[in-house]
């Protein structure tokens, strides 16, 4: 178990040059691609800007209505604890090492309680590329058990898992759209999980539109059940529905999530989409 200094040290040392809090950003020659929040900031790591290809950011960071949105991130709850949340009972994402590459980053990550336990090790990896019309954010997160434990039980709302808040001028639009044409099944207001290979949103910012989508990769071990609404504000989630059906870990069964962030100038249609996702899989 870490103490408070021990945890506070861990959150200095690691991933020298980048202090927790500072945004780290990522270009090409033709422009940003995105920043990354090394954390905990206040609790975990995150990506607070993505950009489409002319530059124009669809991330919101530092939501007064919900603190607890950062972006794009990871979170959900991991034996009971919750790392969604942004509560003095909520866990952090604890880094303990930041490799920054030319074309993104690899960062180790702690899931820790507020006792300093460690409950689950995280390695994430982040690449960013300008694909053909659009900018693609691929992210990979590999989780395994710590020394000392046998399993991890994760669960979560019908929103856990790598979920985007989209900035203001992008609220009240939609609808989404995905592969597979289907709504999915209505949980509360507008708040919808779908089962599909992708799903996508298309809205206006400044009167021009922008179209941002999530890839689920084949090969991650459920499909995704995308969360989506519209109305308050504009949110979209990849998750492995462990709000119906829990997930367990064991030394036997580590877990690795690939999904991918794909943005468009423009109103795209689903067929460039699933061009897109098509390419991004092969």
């Amino acid at each position: 178990v870490m103490t408070a200094i021990m945890l506070a040290a861990v959150c200095l040392g690691a991933g020298a040059g980048f202090p927790a809090g500072t945004p780290i950003p990522f270009t090409d020659g033709s422009g940003p691609l995105f920043s990354y929040m090394p954390g905990p900031a206040p609790s975990r790591s995150y990506v607070p800007e993505v950009f489409t290809p002319s530059g124009v950011n669809v991330a919101r960071d530092n939501v007064a209505d919900h603190i607890h949105h950062h972006g794009l991130m990871m979170a959900f709850k991991v034996d009971g604890t919750d790392f969604w949340s942004e509560v003095p009972e909520g866990g952090k994402q604890v880094r303990t090492a930041l490799e920054k590459r030319a074309d993104g980053l690899v960062e180790n990550l702690d899931w820790t309680a507020p006792d300093g336990t460690v409950l689950l090790k995280e390695t994430r990896t982040l690449r960013a590329s300008r694909q053909d019309g659009h900018t693609l954010l691929d992210w990979t997160s590999e989780f395994s058990l710590p020394a000392g434990r046998d399993t991890a039980v994760i669960t979560g709302s019908h929103y856990h898992g790598l979920g985007m808040r989209f900035i203001k001028q992008m609220d009240t639009q939609g609808p989404f759209f995905n592969e597979s044409g289907r709504d999915g099944e209505l949980i509360r207001g507008d708040e919808r999980n779908t089962r599909a290979d992708w799903c996508a949103y298309t809205a206006e910012i400044k009167g021009k539109p922008v179209t941002a989508a999530m890839f689920d990769h084949p090969d991650n071990f459920r499909p995704a059940t995308w969360f989506t609404m519209s109305q308050g504000f504009a949110y979209l989630s990849a998750t492995v529905n462990v709000w119906r059906d829990p997930l367990t870990l064991s030394k036997d069964a580590p877990l690795k999530l690939r999904y991918a962030v794909a943005l468009w100038d423009g109103k795209t249609p689903p067929e460039a989409v699933a061009a897109a996702w098509a390419n991004w899989t092969k």
